[in-house]
């Protein structure tokens, strides 16, 4: 026979205990400002001692009732995140956090940040959200655990936009970084650069939207060539097979190699490969510590753009899943950097 789960502790629990109200109790959790600060002290240690753990769900709904000010002012949409939002968060994601929440208060709105993993699902998020008034939210990273068998989100009362989170994620509307236009036009700048052998190390994997997106327009590009400078795309994992990648270089030598990320580059470096000497680098998808490589950032406007989007939808007062899903392309940030010398910008 298995053990009895151990009883919750409750606001009210803590109430009995010291002998006050459980509203004065749910105020001192909540940092209440007009609750005196000798209450409050006194109210979390006896939560520490007892070992009381608030509900998220609770706390969000307690702590918007207790904030009529902030309601008063602004009307509020939502951004869902997987994991919150902290000091941890790489920097190129709270940028565009921050842009995102600047422009939503220039339109009137409070961009809030709401954990799905804070939750005990997304269908009780979902409940926070609508009990709090909330009809409007953007998706931003939660795909890594995306189940559409477990995402048991309420999409009817809601106008929603997701976030970089592939076209058939979710059903609604997407804002997406433009991966074909954005391979195309650096394809462009290095042939008016004077690049004429430009090698690609992309995946083809077609369970990844973005991977026959760049390959094509890779192809695309290619086109332009003689096909004696025409550099067959190497389709190995950097990290599997880095011996491949270097007999590739060492076979076709191009002048410059387009990879997926920046572990491509990695292994180059380690092969003894002169960059950018022997071949200049330039990556598709940079982390937010990839400072010295030359190549496009995450994009940050996406959220931003998210924002308008959304506000567009709620002013149709448009909730629910759309019968047709749109997708807006936006052009991902170039980054210039040393490992591709004299292209600070891209053509158009």
């Amino acid at each position: 026979m298995s053990a009895e789960k151990p009883r919750r502790i409750t606001t009210k629990d803590l109430a009995r205990a010291l002998g006050l109200s459980p509203s004065t109790v749910s105020r001192a959790l909540c940092n209440d400002p007009n609750t005196a600060e000798a209450t409050k002290q006194r109210v979390r240690a006896a939560a520490e001692r007892m070992g009381y753990r608030q509900d998220p769900s609770l706390r969000s709904l307690v702590s918007y009732r207790w904030r009529p000010d902030q309601r008063a002012s602004l009307t509020s949409i939502a951004l869902i995140l997987e994991q919150p939002a902290s000091t941890s968060t790489p920097a190129d994601e709270q940028r565009a956090i921050a842009l995102a929440q600047h422009r939503a208060r220039a339109m009137g709105y409070a961009l809030e940040i709401f954990s799905i993993s804070e939750h005990e699902s997304p269908a009780s998020l979902s409940k926070v959200l609508f009990h709090r008034g909330i009809n409007g939210i953007i998706i931003g990273r939660t795909t890594s655990q995306y189940d559409p068998d477990t995402f048991l989100f309420d999409w009817q009362q809601f106008a929603a936009i997701a976030v970089d989170a592939g076209m058939t994620a979710f059903p609604c509307h997407n804002v997406l970084p433009n991966h074909f236009k954005a391979v195309l036009r650096l394809w462009r700048t290095l042939r008016h650069k004077g690049y004429r052998r430009i090698g690609a190390i992309l995946r083809d994997d077609l369970a990844f939207r973005v991977h026959p997106q760049e390959i094509g327009a890779f192809c695309v590009g290619q086109r332009e060539l003689d096909e004696d400078d025409r550099i067959p795309i190497c389709v190995e994992d950097p990290q599997a097979f880095p011996q491949r990648i270097a007999k590739w270089v060492a076979r076709y030598r191009p002048e410059v190699v387009i990879a997926r990320d920046a572990g491509a580059l990695a292994v180059l470096r380690r092969h003894r490969i002169g960059v950018p000497a022997q071949a200049a680098f330039a990556a598709l998808s940079l982390r937010h510590d990839d400072r010295d490589i030359a190549g496009f950032q995450h994009c940050a406007t996406s959220i931003a753009e998210a924002v308008l989007q959304l506000d567009t939808l709620l002013r149709l007062n448009r909730l629910g899943q759309p019968p047709e899903r749109h997708v807006l392309l936006i052009d991902p940030v170039w980054q210039p950097g040393p490992t591709l010398p004299n292209v600070p910008s891209l053509m158009l």
